[in-house]
């Protein structure tokens, strides 16, 4: 898009220059429609995230490397990724889950174990070196010692804040690049 602005500066086209303003000052609010959501976003977070991921526990959490349940292939992910288990804790899916399938033969979804993260994520296979730590869990097999709802929530904060700072540093471009041809335009004319 700059090379626009400055090719139009140079051929002296001013409907192209005009066009050219229009879309940076289009591009311009998207980013700052952007960077408000992000401060929105960020607020409310806190607020729906705990509501929301307890609620998915309690009615859609299935357990299962393949299933067709987005909530629960996120969760899961979420406690391989940041070697947690459960929300609170490790006993939410006994106390609260209704829809875990292994709610009767183990105390902590699989997820919970110490996996090996490349064979879960690449394979969609669970591989642990403790083969009943679902069944029996404790500190050297599995991750009960740690909740997951503090690190979810740090997740998101900052792939917002990446997000803000993406659009500042976008928009900040967008400006000073107008602004250098604008000089241009003023300097051949």
């Amino acid at each position: 898009m700059a090379w626009d602005g400055i090719f139009s500066v140079c051929r002296e086209w001013r409907c192209m220059f005009g066009l050219y303003i229009g879309g940076l000052i289009v591009v311009l609010i998207l980013e700052v429609a952007t960077v408000v959501t992000c401060v929105i976003f960020t607020m409310r977070v806190e607020d729906h995230l705990y509501n929301a991921t307890y609620q998915g526990i309690v009615n859609q959490f299935e357990g299962h490397i393949v299933t067709d349940n987005s909530f629960s292939k996120a969760f899961d992910g979420a406690q391989v990724e940041f070697e947690c288990c459960g929300l609170n804790n490790y006993t939410d899916f006994a106390k609260f889950s209704q829809s875990w399938l292994d709610k009767d033969s183990l105390q902590i979804p699989k997820t919970c174990c110490h996996l090996d993260k490349g064979k879960y994520f690449d394979n969609d296979e669970y591989s642990f070196p403790f083969i009943d730590c679902a069944r029996i869990p404790t500190l050297e097999t599995a991750h009960i010692e740690k909740a997951c709802y503090t690190d979810i929530k740090d997740w998101l904060n900052k792939m917002a804040y990446l997000m803000l700072g993406m659009s500042i540093v976008g928009a900040g471009t967008k400006v000073s690049t107008t602004a250098c041809n604008m000089r241009l335009r003023k300097c051949y004319t």
